[in-house]
């Protein structure tokens, strides 16, 4: 053993040596090299996984510079590359000069270097230029092969990747993997044109896909909102995720399952049940934001999990409770109310401590959704989480839209609890400001709860609220839809109807949380 340690201690020493001298030879040659010479050195550092120093680094950076104009476009791509590998951000103006460059000459570029440029400028959160994303849509659309019928696409999918339609395809599974990541990272949408191509280009590779692309792929068409066009494409991505299930990261099931609640859709019923399975084998790795994204995108989809993955991610929620951060905090209580689950006192005592903890960084809609998720499962924060949350609200106040506003007063409405004081004056004022911007919900739902507690409604608000209903009034008895939407508005929604038994959030119970009635106070 110490023989062998010897061993690799001088290896590391030459290693390092031999790094050290690359850097003083490229220092000592830089006014020697060219425009490739330069995209070369910069490859090299990025391959052997070594950033240079900075004295090194500007070199390279000024040298490419003055060449700039006549880099090709394969190394223009492998210096964006070389740039990104390393995690260096180079100069504005480098950045400027290779965006113009390759915006220029997009039109010859290679599928692969197109993409490198696009994926290493989001890479190195540098914005490409509006003329750049226009061009390399044009030329992605151009490389991409043209929509074929589905059971053409199903033809192509099947055969071996090692067969030699890989390069005529030009796009490779990776590369496809990557300009898609990158889009949804700019929040780019491309043309329709541009989507249908890539959806059934992707159709095609999905036999190559890997669980990472896979993850990404759904991902990436939730951020942006794309739902896809083709529903063979859906299939496909059934079929290839089922038989790769389970090689997929913790990760990447959330984010499948992030991407459908994102998309507001219910996956494919086998679909849902193997991912749901093979993530509550998985959950003893999830991190913190991993249990909190999890049970919020069931959530949305309004469909609570299996039991075994709903019990392990809330054991995993009980591990991590110190690193539940605000958001996580007002998502996973607005998760549980809206899937009917009342915590257990033991994850109670987690969210009231935690909150507690990190109520400074709470947004308005945290303090908002949180007020709603107590009222909801009819439970009563302690007093002093009460007084923390409304003086947070008077914080963030100016950051509370109309919607928050009618149920934080529904919230404390529902729990018989008046507003502090000086969050009372504050959703007032805030009330009064973007009263023009409220629906016939939010007004009923004002005049609910002030109904319900039974004061604290000003003359001023009163009035502000008259006239605003008087505009739906007049617009019903006028037929005039587009002016609001009244006629597609219920105005007082089953959740503000009828009345629920109150109980302490932090009251013993006996056995564990769940769904059933809750009890008397």
């Amino acid at each position: 053993m110490r023989r062998t340690s010897s061993m690799l201690k001088i290896v590391a020493q030459d290693y390092q040596s031999a790094v050290k001298a690359l850097e003083v030879q490229t220092l000592g040659n830089i006014h020697q090299m060219n425009g490739n010479n330069t995209v070369n050195a910069l490859w090299a550092f990025a391959k052997i996984q070594h950033r240079p120093s900075p004295r090194v680094m500007r070199s390279l950076e000024h040298r490419l510079g003055q060449y700039t104009t006549r880099l090709s476009g394969q190394a223009a791509a492998t210096a964006m590359w070389a740039f990104a590998s390393m995690s260096h951000v180079p100069s504005g103006k480098l950045l400027k000069a290779i965006d113009a460059r390759t915006t220029k000459m997009m039109n010859t570029l290679a599928a692969q270097n197109a993409i490198s440029i696009i994926w290493a400028l989001v890479r190195l959160d540098a914005m490409p230029s509006r003329e750049l994303l226009e061009a390399a849509d044009s030329r992605i659309y151009g490389l991409l092969p043209p929509v074929l019928p589905a059971a053409r696409v199903r033809q192509i999918s099947d055969l071996s990747p090692d067969n030699n339609n890989r390069n005529e395809r030009g796009v490779s599974a990776k590369a496809a993997a990557n300009l898609l990541w990158a889009w949804a990272k700019l929040e780019h949408l491309p043309p329709p044109g541009v989507r249908a191509r890539m959806e059934h280009h992707v159709e095609s590779l999905l036999g190559e896909f890997q669980p990472r692309h896979l993850a990404n792929l759904m991902w990436a068409f939730a951020r942006l909102g794309w739902s896809p066009f083709r529903e063979s494409l859906l299939k496909a991505l059934e079929k290839r995720t089922l038989s790769v299930i389970t090689s997929f990261e913790t990760k990447g099931i959330v984010n499948m399952f992030w991407a459908f609640s994102r998309l507001s859709t219910e996956g494919p019923p086998r679909l849902m049940s193997a991912l749901q399975h093979q993530l509550a084998s998985q959950a003893h790795d999830c991190n913190a934001q991993d249990v909190s994204n999890a049970i919020y995108s069931f959530a949305k989809l309004s469909q609570k999990p299996i039991e075994p993955l709903f019990d392990a991610l809330r054991g995993r929620m009980t591990e991590l409770g110190s690193k539940l951060k605000p958001q996580m905090i007002s998502n996973l209580l607005w998760s549980f109310a809206k899937l009917e689950y009342v915590p257990t006192r033991e994850e109670n005592n987690i969210f009231k401590e935690q909150a507690e903890a990190r109520m400074e960084d709470f947004t308005a809609q945290a303090v908002g959704n949180s007020l709603w998720a107590y009222a909801t499962l009819a439970l009563r924060p302690t007093r002093r989480l009460t007084n923390l949350l409304a003086k947070q609200g008077v914080k963030t106040i100016g950051d509370f839209t109309p919607q928050n506003l009618a149920y934080t007063y529904w919230s404390f409405a529902k729990l018989l609890i008046e507003p502090p004081a000086p969050f009372a004056r504050a959703m007032q004022r805030r009330s009064l400001d973007t009263m023009h911007q409220f629906n016939p919900r939010a007004c009923a739902t004002l005049l609910w709860a002030f109904a319900r507690i039974g004061r604290g409604l000003s003359n001023k608000l009163a009035h502000s609220l008259e006239r605003r209903l008087d505009i739906f009034i007049n617009d019903l008895k006028n037929y005039q839809p587009a002016l609001s939407p009244i006629r597609n508005s219920v105005i007082v929604s089953p959740e503000i109807a009828g009345d629920l038994p109150l109980v302490a959030a932090n009251l013993e119970r006996g056995g564990g949380g769940g769904t059933k009635q809750l009890p008397s106070p």
